[in-house]
């Protein structure tokens, strides 16, 4: 499973990166439009993918 932390907050990032490396490849971006970027080039090359927000 590939999976995709989007955060600006490094601190958080590197925390959710350490936990969910547990479940699979863990690729990170600094913000929204890196991490939308990365997203969609993923979806180009590997197919349907699956999206979660958590929201504030």
């Amino acid at each position: 499973m590939r999976i995709l932390v989007v955060d600006d907050d490094v601190v958080a990032r590197t925390k959710m990166s350490a936990l969910f490396s547990l479940y699979g490849k863990c690729d990170t971006a600094v913000n929204g439009l890196t991490g939308l970027k990365m997203f969609e080039d993923a979806q180009k090359r590997d197919g349907a993918l699956r999206a979660y927000q958590h929201g504030h």
